[in-house]
């Protein structure tokens, strides 16, 4: 007879050394001799009904009682749970589990997208909820305030039409677990000073947060680069994975005055910052990210760095690289590169991925240079 398939035998043996007067924890140990996976709960639960003078070992008990579940959890705990997940993730809890389902489909704090635009004429804020309800505010101006128009319904308010698409924003994500997957704030570039009113608000709703925002994708399109920093600095580290700049005008920054862009490099996929132009960048600690636009001033060493770098990486990228290098230049750095096209005015090339053991392919013209994975 196979002692470990009979169901009586651990019931059993725990009564006779608990009859024995063997402590749970001695009982335990000389038990794992001969059953490895017996585990203390389960001494324990047989010593309890032992002690209460009840030896029905008819049948394994412990095995048919009620183990605990997620489902056991309190909301507070469950919340405190999705609160660490992405939205992808606490997707999969809803499918999976019957005591997430319950509360997660009716909760409306998770967005598919939030987007704040300002226009000459109206400002606008456009929700989508995570089971696609579209919620779309459009406000305007009027003599001494401002109308509201929410999904065909007016209101009239005596705030500023800036003042008060804020504070339907500072609504949408004040409260603590708040998730969303696209964040886009942007505002009409022939407008005149309303832009910097506008910004300093949408900075002034993230500093006013009691907790870094869930953020996974961030489309900011702003003339003061500075308000970027002070948006990154409130949202959650290990949530952005996609971030999108576009400034207005054309201008070369440090880098090192982003600092708050450090802490969510190394979950970022997408990176792409339009117009400006960087100084002091640390391209190679970018090689993770599968899809760059960045305009840089960078040395012939530190593109070479770079390519080392990107060979080693798990990714596949999708790299488009601004820089102030000649093509010899680059060719230099890139060495040693297979030469596919010798063009006189673009030059293209390939060089093979360590790990993937593929080719990345790369097109140079006038200190643009092109990565793409094949």
């Amino acid at each position: 007879m196979n002692l470990y398939s009979n169901i009586i035998y651990k019931p059993d043996t725990i009564r006779v050394l608990f009859q024995l007067k063997f402590k749970v924890d001695d009982a335990l140990n000389l038990l794992r001799a001969t059953m490895p996976t017996i585990s203390s709960e389960e001494v324990s639960f047989w010593y309890e009904r032992f002690n209460k003078e009840n030896f029905d070992i008819s049948q394994d008990l412990y095995e048919e009682k009620e183990m605990p579940s997620l489902n056991m959890l309190p909301v507070v705990l469950k919340r405190k749970i999705t609160d660490e997940v992405n939205i992808e993730d606490q997707d999969a809890l809803v499918r999976v589990n019957k005591g997430f389902r319950t509360y997660l489909r009716a909760d409306r704090r998770v967005f598919n997208l939030v987007r704040i635009c300002l226009d000459e004429n109206e400002a606008v804020l456009c929700k989508v909820y995570k089971d696609t309800k579209e919620e779309k505010i459009i406000i305007t101006t009027r003599d001494g305030g401002c109308i509201v128009d929410k999904n065909g319904e007016t209101t009239t308010y005596e705030n500023s039409m800036i003042d008060q698409v804020l504070i339907e924003f500072r609504e949408t994500i004040k409260k603590r677990g708040t998730k969303i997957a696209d964040v886009t704030v942007k505002f009409n570039s022939e407008m005149q000073g309303g832009d910097k009113m506008f910004f300093k608000g949408v900075c002034d709703v993230f500093s006013e947060l009691k907790e870094p925002l869930h953020v996974e994708k961030l489309d900011l399109r702003t003339i003061e680069t500075n308000k970027m920093n002070s948006i990154l600095r409130n949202i959650k580290i290990g949530a952005l994975n996609s971030l999108t700049y576009e400034a207005i005008d054309v201008h070369t920054i440090d880098m090192r005055d982003l600092n708050n862009l450090d802490d969510h490099v190394p979950f970022l996929r997408t990176l792409a910052i339009l117009s400006l132009s960087f100084k002091n960048v640390p391209l190679s600690n970018f090689a993770h990210i599968s899809c760059i636009y960045l305009k840089a001033v960078i040395s012939q060493q530190e593109l070479s760095d770079y390519k080392n770098k990107l060979i080693n990486s798990s990714i596949g990228p999708y790299h488009t690289l601004e820089t102030t290098l000649t093509t010899e230049e680059i060719k230099e750095a890139f060495r040693p590169y297979e030469t596919i096209s010798p063009g006189i005015n673009q030059f293209e090339g390939s060089f093979r991925h360590s790990l993937l053991d593929k080719k990345i392919n790369f097109t140079t013209t006038d200190g643009l240079v092109l990565l793409r994975f094949f």
